[in-house]
């Protein structure tokens, strides 16, 4: 009984990341148009429980419409390996927000530290992380956060050394 409670619960927490996400809306957890996702995972995850506003981000050049970035997936499922897939979330108060999901069925994923593998790049800077949820077990999600001057109209996010990519870039 204790087994399926466990499974029931970390369904529960992966649709809630999943539900923020435009690909995944509906698999539960408050996404959709203006929610932020809920449920989350509990501990540090970096999920909130309330919707959040969402909305456009301000670049120099106008508005970018961060709704519209589509989710990007790296990775695999084979073994050895893990899949991390990524979206833009928000712009806020120069600090720009992007939601994770991390799942593997071989790999603990507790011993990557995506605050020292994460780096943000835009217009040839280089930004670090300011905070991100930390992974654990198998299936990890949450937000990573950046703080930069503006809302970028083209940017990169690239993780380094998590099983077996050795590269992970997502460009938007």
């Amino acid at each position: 009984m204790r087994t399926v409670y466990f499974y029931l619960i970390a369904f529960v927490g992966i649709a809630g990341i999943l539900g923020g996400i435009p690909a995944f809306a509906g698999m539960g957890g408050g996404g959709g148009p203006g929610g932020g996702a809920s449920g989350g995972m509990g501990g540090d995850s970096g999920m909130e429980t309330s919707p959040m506003p969402r909305g456009t981000g301000q670049g120099m050049r106008g508005p970018v419409d961060i709704d519209s970035m589509p989710s990007i997936s790296t990775g695999g499922m084979n073994s050895g390996n893990a899949t991390i897939e990524m979206k833009p979330y928000r712009f806020s108060d120069g600090r720009l927000e992007l939601k994770y999901y991390a799942n593997t069925h071989t790999v603990s994923l507790g011993k990557y530290d995506l605050m020292e593998l994460t780096t943000l790049e835009v217009d040839g800077n280089i930004y670090r992380p300011l905070s991100i949820a930390r992974m654990r077990g198998h299936h990890a999600g949450g937000r990573i956060v950046f703080e930069v001057p503006e809302m970028p109209r083209q940017f990169r996010v690239i993780i380094r050394g998590v099983p077996s990519v050795e590269e992970r870039i997502y460009e938007w």
